[in-house]
């Protein structure tokens, strides 16, 4: 289908080259001519389709509109010959133009709901698709990507090119809790910038606390803000808050031009192997970002856990770690929280259950099951540099070799899948007493106990650990092995 087309683009500029030299009596006039129309046009055709055509016409409507410009292109060609071929050339001329409305009328309507199902995942295994039903609300196709909105049995889902990247469902944990953790641990933040819109779901946790002055959003695609209102029961009509600023452009751009000094970071990109990601999980982005953090500022990274091999992950932790020299990782159903600054992580609990003694922030949290600050933070999984096995990588990922950009997709179509390794009780307990410091270690496991029996089931093993550690009370042990048995 497309090498017939190809070789006749390919030949189109020596020939028009050819033509012109013949009515212009000179090579340079002609090739010089010819090449600058050629580069003044491929300029304007980019800006035009992409920025302006595209956007108002869709793809399908576009492709169609640019076949009836080639066309119509040949016909004037044809029609221009010596009048002793003018009949032959109106024939031909007539038949090209009847094959393109009779091939315009029987191409079929573009299946927008199947195109952006993502069947290129999972490709190795079942069809990519999901089996439930998944009914299209809407579709848009903005000027970097199509953005769909889906509905399932059980969520509204925001598709970009047929990937996931934002739910009512599963998502939920994520998206809240790249928001309220790095608020509830900063002392008092008050400027923060969070890169990717997405649901609005994160804008929404970080906008619920009153300390928050200002919020600067970062996002690339137009579409993604404009379906922003299906989302409206998760982020609560945030874009219409007062402190929120929308920046329609690249975030690496954004922190390399913006002349503002920010408390938190919080950068939640799409998967890295989808093309240009990975750029946001680079050396160079990470001191971008270094450089716009105030003295005691957060920077809490996304990563993800699934469709990547365990020396992937280590080598994007490595990459962080190669920049930030403290980084705490978080571990919620899938996905990485990591938290990095400049200083030691340390957090105070007491100051956390005030904050959280907000009605807003109670509320907000209350939507996944988070009764209380430890909550939050018993999901810890590792910590830099006391723990550094988890980070320990030969690879950094860099603008230079842009070695994630390469590795990730590979993974993905191999449907690699290597699940973290449980968090030791040696690891875990040293964590969370660096991370609150204003509380004995006592008081802090005795509320974990509750929290890992109550919200992370998956951890119970951890109690059984706990209760054999001799620097504990009996009491706290005894409470230790009961939740453990319970579990």
């Amino acid at each position: 289908m497309l090498f017939i087309p190809a070789c006749a683009l390919g030949a189109a500029l020596p020939l028009g080259i050819a033509g012109w030299r013949s009515a212009a009596g000179s090579t340079g006039w002609a090739v010089g001519g010819m090449y600058a129309v050629n580069t003044l046009g491929a300029i304007a055709g980019s800006l035009l389709a992409g920025f302006v055509l595209l956007p108002l016409m869709g793809a399908t409507k576009l492709v169609v509109a640019g076949a009836a410009m080639g066309i119509a292109s040949a016909v004037a060609l044809l029609v221009s010959q010596p009048d002793a071929q003018r009949a032959t050339t109106w024939r031909h001329a007539g038949v090209l133009i009847a094959l393109f409305v009779v091939s315009v009328f029987t191409v079929p309507e573009t299946d927008v709901a199947r195109l952006q199902r993502g069947v290129f995942r999972g490709i190795q295994g079942s069809s990519g698709s999901s089996d439930f039903k998944m009914t299209l609300l809407h579709a848009e196709e903005g000027t970097s990507a199509t953005v769909a909105i889906f509905r399932t049995p059980n969520s509204t889902v925001l598709k970009v090119n047929g990937k996931a990247d934002a739910s009512t469902g599963g998502d939920m944990d994520t998206q809240y809790l790249l928001g309220h953790m790095p608020l509830l641990m900063h002392p008092s933040a008050r400027r923060a910038c969070i890169i990717g819109y997405g649901s609005g779901a994160t804008v929404q946790a970080v906008a619920v606390h009153p300390t928050v002055e200002q919020i600067d959003v970062v996002e690339i695609e137009q579409a993604v803000l404009d379906v922003s209102p299906y989302f409206h029961s998760v982020n609560n009509n945030v874009l219409e808050d007062e402190r929120v600023h929308v920046f329609m452009e690249d975030g690496r751009s954004f922190l390399r031009r913006r002349d503002a000094a920010y408390d938190v970071i919080i950068s939640e990109p799409s998967n890295p192997w989808i093309a240009g990601i990975s750029s946001l999980f680079t050396s160079e982005f990470y001191e971008s970002v270094q450089e716009r953090l105030r003295p005691e500022g957060l920077f809490c990274q996304w990563i993800q856990t699934y469709e990547i091999s365990a020396s992937t992950r280590q080598a994007m932790l490595n990459t962080l770690t190669g920049v930030f020299p403290y980084v705490t990782v978080f571990s919620i159903r899938g996905d990485l929280i990591c938290l990095a600054s400049n200083s030691p992580l340390k957090g105070s609990l007491d100051a956390m259950e005030e904050r959280f003694a907000v009605e807003s922030v109670a509320r907000s949290l209350a939507r996944i099951q988070m009764r209380a600050p430890i909550d939050l933070f018993v999901s810890a999984y590792a910590q830099f540099p006391t723990e550094p096995a988890p980070f320990l990588s030969k690879t950094r990922n860099t603008d230079d070799n842009l070695w994630l950009e390469y590795r990730a997709p590979v993974e993905m179509y191999r449907g690699t899948n290597e699940p973290l390794e449980l968090v030791d009780e040696r690891v875990f307990r040293p964590i969370l007493d660096n991370l609150f410091v204003d509380v004995d270690s006592e008081a802090i496991f005795a509320r974990a106990a509750g929290s890992i029996a109550r919200r992370y089931p998956e951890r119970h093993y951890l109690l059984e650990a706990l209760s054999q550690d001799t620097r504990f009370s009996d009491q706290l042990r005894g409470e230790l092995s009961e939740r453990a048995q319970e579990a």
